[in-house]
């Protein structure tokens, strides 16, 4: 009798999964931001829904959503209070079940004004995948977490789920896994729908925190949290050498005593001393066409120098004020 039991259990989760592959057979699911208003005064807060739909089996999730920290400020929806680094959107009606499942939920936020771009990471996952594959009922549609977004500035401005440093092996700054611990592709299993425009017929904001310069490796938007790119008084592009460094895979060394760096990148060894104008680059001498220098604890070195010493190709777009580095 009790393996008449266990095996009429087995059978039903086994039914109950064809019946939802079957009701969403030639449909494909969607990740959305909802917005319940696109225009707001200055002061007012937008609700951003996170949600998914029709995701069968969802496991895990991971966005990434990307804003104007000088236009738009993350707050709690209800309260008005700021979000801070770890503050996990509330509201979520899937992957909720902490009593039967077992649930880790993780931020990693930019919010802070002087950073280059604002950053909202949040993500949630069963631990008790055995006990989920069990039952039979995998979750496929719901509200991933609620956002406010308060309007500073009445400009200009997009919410987006965006692909950048904090979320690099994303495609599109989403990641999504189903019970099978299988990840689940964009455009083949999912597609992405992003929010309105917010404030459309406004001007566009003049004055962005996404950078003065915006610096790419690869396509991917670099987040500078400390030590953002400038333009120094001999008109060079400067950047923050060990943030760039380790984006493209080197590590970097400081030797404070001495006052200089050391970078290993690839087979290149790479040493660069403060107020100098050269480098060497295994053992090579290579002049700078300005000094690297230290701000505010970061040392900055020529967009040049990038180029040249890395091996690396890199284009300025001017019109956007966009570094981009190619690595491949």
């Amino acid at each position: 009798m009790k393996k008449k039991l266990i095996a009429f259990f087995v059978s039903l989760v086994v039914i109950t999964n064809v019946f939802a592959l079957i009701s969403f057979a030639g449909e494909t699911g969607t990740v959305s931001i909802e917005l319940d208003k696109s225009n707001a005064n200055v002061g007012e807060i937008i609700k951003a829904t996170v949600k998914v739909d029709k995701i069968p089996n969802l496991l895990s999730f991971q966005v990434n959503i990307a804003f104007d920290l000088s236009v738009l400020q993350a707050v709690d929806p209800n309260t008005g209070d700021p979000f801070t680094e770890k503050t996990k959107p509330k509201n979520g009606t899937i992957l909720v079940n902490e009593d039967e499942y077992s649930i880790i939920e993780v931020a990693s936020n930019i919010v802070k004004p002087d950073s280059n771009v604002g950053i909202i990471n949040f993500g949630r996952t069963y631990i008790n995948t055995a006990d989920y594959i069990k039952s039979g009922k995998g979750e496929s549609s719901g509200v991933l977490g609620v956002i406010g977004f308060k309007v500073l500035k009445k400009a200009k401005t997009d919410i987006r789920f965006e692909k950048t440093a904090t979320i690099p092996n994303s495609k599109n700054g989403i990641l999504l896994s189903d019970w099978n611990a299988k990840a689940i592709e964009a455009d083949t299993g999912y597609k992405v729908v992003q929010p309105a425009t917010i404030n459309a017929s406004s001007p566009a904001n003049t004055n962005t925190t996404t950078g003065e310069i915006i610096v790419k490796v690869d396509g991917v938007q670099m987040v500078f949290k400390d030590a953002k790119p400038f333009v120094n008084k001999e008109s060079r592009t400067m950047v923050p050498i060990r943030f760039i460094s380790e984006a493209l895979g080197a590590t970097v060394n400081w030797d404070g005593k001495e006052k200089k760096v050391e970078i290993n990148y690839n087979t290149r060894k790479i040493i660069i001393k403060i107020g100098e104008s050269k480098a060497t680059v295994n053992g090579e001498v290579k002049v700078l066409d300005t000094k690297a220098s230290v701000v505010s604890g970061r040392t900055f070195v020529p967009l040049r120098f990038i180029s040249e010493s890395f091996g690396n190709k890199v284009e300025w777009e001017g019109k956007t004020k966009t570094i981009n580095i190619y690595t491949k």
